[in-house]
């Protein structure tokens, strides 16, 4: 009688595989599962290149690879499913409804046809606390807020006013605001105006949006914070930012978005 020993031996490269990819070390984990396909015997061949697929998927969406992630979810959704159905483990059943609410979430962020796409801001505040709590990037993370909080002012002024914050036009903007873009934020290469972080709140404000009040009255909390990001070392400076500076700035973008945690997507935990 012959056997493959790995077979047996999978389970426990498995659960390294799988605590690689709960740390967030994504392109490690699908490695591993990489690993375990090629040795175990055709049987189990699917289980293992569909979770390397997730690995992938996920790891793509790290990178705001959106559409790629997006199908490679999908097909590792559908190799799981079969997996459970022809004697995989047990606990795959468990983290199928994340993995396909993770599916839904990118399949609306890639199939929205807006120039300003509104599940941007979300991904980008989920993508901060993954790397503020789970891969301990306090920099990653700081950057991702700044743009996360921009992606908010972005999506009203372009939904609500029709405004490229881009490519703005100075009669656009509220009437105090319009000589300070003609003199300050004119690119001479291109002769297109662009609003910076602060200027677009303030345009908001300018225009009775409540999105740009509530922002000046979370300003003298929030400029201490962006003060930080902006002497970070992945900012404009020299000084690591501190993740309690961090997560208070992530708290003030969730205030401003008006999104609770509960609402944000979040990878699903391997216990296979």
């Amino acid at each position: 009688i012959q056997a493959n020993p790995w077979d047996e031996a999978a389970r426990g490269m498995r659960r390294e595989g799988c605590t690689l990819f709960n740390r967030g070390a994504l392109v490690a984990a699908a490695a591993v599962f990489r690993q375990i396909e090629h040795r175990v015997s055709g049987g189990l061949k699917p289980l293992y290149r569909a979770l390397a697929d997730l690995a992938d998927g996920y790891d793509s969406w790290e990178r705001f690879q959106h559409r790629q992630a997006w199908e490679k979810l999908k097909t590792s959704i559908k190799a799981l499913e079969m997996a459970t159905l022809f004697g995989g483990p047990a606990e795959v059943k468990a983290c199928l409804p994340a993995v396909k609410a993770n599916s839904g979430f990118l399949e609306k962020l890639v199939l929205d046809p807006s120039e300003v796409k509104e599940s941007v801001a979300v991904d980008l505040l989920a993508h901060a606390g993954r790397r503020l709590r789970v891969t301990n990037d306090a920099e990653g993370a700081m950057r991702s807020l700044v743009r996360a909080l921009e992606a908010v002012a972005q999506r009203r002024l372009f939904t609500a006013y029709g405004i490229k914050t881009w490519d703005v036009r100075p009669e656009q903007l509220p009437q105090a605001l319009q000589e300070t873009c003609r003199l300050c934020h004119l690119d001479d290469i291109d002769g297109k105006y662009r609003l910076p972080l602060q200027a677009q709140f303030r345009t908001l404000a300018g225009l009775g949006d409540q999105l740009g009040q509530s922002f000046l009255r979370e300003w003298p909390a929030m400029k201490p914070l962006l003060d930080a990001a902006n002497h970070a070392i992945l900012g404009h400076g020299f000084e690591p930012v501190k993740a309690e500076r961090v997560q208070q700035l992530y708290d003030a973008v969730a205030r401003l978005a008006g999104v609770n945690e509960s609402a944000l997507p979040k990878f699903p935990t391997l216990n296979l």
